[in-house]
């Protein structure tokens, strides 16, 4: 009905030292939330921060609302509670589509950061098959190593164990690493040596 005649609300004082109030302590939760979720890769503490950053957009949109409709303006409270609502609208599709991303297994590390890791470690031929799922403070890594084949298992094993270790010191929030170790089969082979002559001697 408000809406159809372009009727104003009769708002008190009060009503804009409260939401003012709550404006001023959500800004720096918002910021401190968003500030910390950045420095320890939190994808939880990100998204609380978007969703207390939602919080202040209704409250500021309600208070130019209440300011407009007390100085008559028709239809200012529809207009600013569309406005409100298109905001919020877009804050719960970041935070589903950042939720979207951890459960669909999007690649956390581009793979340019992970084989300039591995190209730095002695030992690897060429590498393959580089996966990366998680979220940003939790990232698990599975990669497969080709190595010379003409090396020992342990030795094999040592090159993978050297990967996992200098990518978990390049990117401190990698929780597991891992590492297919795979025979490359463009290494050159050893040269057989001529064994003792077996057969028969002369008599």
């Amino acid at each position: 009905m408000r809406v159809q005649n372009g009727a104003t609300p009769d708002v008190s004082g009060l009503v804009f030292i409260a939401i003012g109030a709550m404006i001023g302590v959500n800004t720096p939760v918002a910021v401190a939330e968003r500030w910390a979720g950045q420095r320890y890769g939190s994808d939880f503490l990100i998204a609380d921060s978007q969703q207390t950053t939602a919080n202040i957009a209704v409250s500021e949109g309600v208070l130019v609302s209440l300011g407009l409709s007390a100085a008559n303006v028709p239809y200012a409270d529809a207009g600013a509670s569309l406005l409100v609502a298109i905001v919020v609208a877009y804050m719960g599709y970041r935070i589903v589509r950042r939720g979207a991303d951890v459960l669909l297994d999007r690649a956390v590390i581009a793979d340019e950061d992970i084989s300039r890791v591995i190209h730095q470690t002695a030992g690897v031929e060429s590498w393959h098959k580089v996966r990366t799922r998680g979220c940003s403070d939790e990232i698990f890594i599975d990669l497969h190593l080709k190595v010379d084949p003409n090396i020992t298992v342990r030795e094999g094993h040592a090159v993978a164990h050297c990967v996992q270790n200098a990518i978990r010191a390049a990117i401190p929030t990698v929780a597991d690493v891992t590492v297919h170790v795979e025979p490359d089969p463009k290494a050159p082979r050893p040269r057989a040596t001529a064994g003792p002559r077996s057969g028969f001697g002369r008599g």
